[in-house]
């Protein structure tokens, strides 16, 4: 293999351990927010309310309820 396959193979095998604190820190922030505590009641878990806080932010945001 040449030198740049082997640092693109060092490189895919570094994104597990990225990838699960990545996780960890988005489900960390998304506890702080107000509403964390109201969206974890819904059966979609940890990682689904904290992608849900981060694309949504505020509800105030949205014109009207739909």
């Amino acid at each position: 293999m040449g030198l740049s396959a082997t640092a693109l193979l060092d490189q895919i095998a570094a994104l597990p351990p990225l990838r699960k604190q990545a996780k960890q820190r988005l489900v960390a922030q998304a506890r702080q927010h107000p509403d964390d505590s109201m969206l974890m009641k819904l059966p979609v878990g940890s990682m689904r309310v904290a992608q849900l806080l981060a694309l949504v932010g505020t509800p105030q945001r949205f014109r009207t309820k739909r």
